[in-house]
């Protein structure tokens, strides 16, 4: 992480800033020329995104030690304001992987076909409802649970404990 700011937070890219001689009076000016360009965080209304009938499915670990799992539930939340909670699950799915850091990894069920359900979704109209998702490192293979669209969340049911379908989205 301590590299990141140079690669990944400032406009033009300097190898050099690290969290370590970051520069309160000059890097965040460079921080939100970066903002500028590149994110997209602040566009809730998504307005050609919807128009050509785009689908946005958001998949966050619980545990990303980089951005809060909160960031993209807020963002989530304000698409809900902007377009109502109907409207935005006709376009948006967001995932929350208990225990996944930033991308993959840790105690998680963090191994799933995220494409397969986005293709289906694009294709066929099938709105993801939930993905099947098993351990890949700490957690074997074998431990399976769904992944949730958010609000809801995998409620054990009962049963086998490395079953998925002993949990239930609610």
């Amino acid at each position: 992480m301590a590299g990141a700011p140079g690669h990944e937070f400032v406009t033009p890219p300097d190898p050099g800033l690290s969290t370590l001689n970051f520069d309160f009076e000059r890097d965040p000016a460079r921080m939100k020329a970066f903002h500028a360009a590149h994110d997209s965080a602040d566009d809730v209304r998504l307005a050609g995104f919807r128009q050509r009938g785009g689908k946005l499915m958001l998949i966050h670990g619980s545990a990303d030690p980089i951005f809060s799992a909160w960031e993209s539930v807020d963002y989530l939340q304000r698409l809900q304001a902007s377009h109502g909670a109907a409207a935005t699950a006709q376009f948006a799915r967001h995932f929350l992987v208990p225990g996944m850091g930033h991308c993959s990894g840790d105690p998680a069920t963090d191994g799933f076909d995220g494409l397969d359900a986005m293709v289906r979704w694009v294709e066929q109209g099938e709105a993801p409802d939930r993905l099947l998702a098993q351990g890949t490192g700490t957690l074997p293979a074998s431990v399976r649970r769904p992944l949730c669209p958010w609000p809801t969340h995998a409620q054990y049911l009962g049963g086998a404990p490395g079953s998925a379908e002993s949990f239930a989205c609610r």
